[in-house]
């Protein structure tokens, strides 16, 4: 039968909610039925997996999902001391045993994981919820409101990285000698930018870089996946001035802020930004 035929039937219906979770291309998927379930070349491994259920309305907070899950689920080993750096998506199917097909039932992004004593709560947000969330509007400022390397910036992170091997670690501090080295990037100019490496099973962490003295960083979080002597990619970062856009990364036409704003407004004399 197709999947239409058996949710709309009157007894013949054993619907089965598959997991299908995602981060780039790698894939963690389980089911709630009391076996594993082969469906569409993929298996999904057995366990006490639940939702609360989902209703799609006007209010956010209703469209999101928790997901009842077993202590030893894979897929939170992602989010044991730190939200990756991709997002892990999640698509919830609606399968009949026997159908060729399924429906697919809750499509959208694990936003964080709980472990409580016997289970974990896994919550996600949908992916109507994400689209509805109101963005930044763009204001008037000396300062660029642009993030570095993002689409209005329109730099390569690629065209100024360098690698570096860790010597240290202490807290969010690590310690490279490339990272003073001013072949590399001038004093101080790693901050705003991030650190890259590669996590293995084909992921990349990327961690924010809060400080920038001589040859050490300071990360915007933990050094949770470092070791020493461990090889990393340095982005530098910006402090959205026009001198810095000009002098370090030529990028001056790209440059988003207004250096000759005044400081009052002309009209009702409150201050600019």
């Amino acid at each position: 039968m197709t999947f239409a035929a058996s949710e709309t039937s009157i007894r013949s219906g054993q619907p089965v909610e598959l997991y299908d979770f995602t981060r780039r291309a790698v894939h963690w998927r389980y089911t709630g039925a009391d076996r594993d379930i082969a469906f569409d070349g993929a298996t999904y491994s057995a366990g006490p997996w639940s939702t609360n259920g989902y209703t799609a309305s006007g209010d956010t907070v209703q469209q999101t999902l928790t997901i009842t899950a077993p202590l030893d689920a894979a897929v939170a080993d992602q989010f044991r001391v730190l939200s990756p750096s991709d997002p892990v998506l999640l698509r919830v199917l609606r399968w009949h045993p026997g159908d060729a097909d399924a429906g697919v039932w809750w499509i959208g992004q694990i936003t964080h994981v709980s472990r409580l004593k016997d289970h974990l709560e896994i919550a996600g947000e949908s992916i109507v919820s994400a689209q509805q969330a109101l963005g930044l509007r763009l204001a008037w400022q000396k300062s660029c409101p642009f993030s570095i390397y993002d689409v209005s910036c329109t730099l390569d992170p690629t065209a100024f990285a360098f690698t570096a091997t860790v010597a240290a670690m202490t807290g969010a501090t690590v310690t490279a000698a490339a990272f003073a080295d001013p072949a590399n990037v001038p004093p101080g100019r790693l901050a705003g930018g991030f650190l890259s490496w590669d996590a293995g099973n084909g992921f990349t962490e990327r961690r924010a870089i809060a400080a920038h003295s001589g040859d050490t960083i300071t990360l915007l979080n933990s050094t949770y996946g470092l070791t020493p002597a461990m090889t990393v990619t340095a982005h530098p970062g910006c402090d959205q001035s026009a001198q810095v856009c000009n002098s370090v990364f030529n990028n001056l036409p790209n440059f988003g802020g207004v250096p000759g704003l005044p400081a009052v407004n002309p009209f009702n004399q409150t201050p600019f930004i």
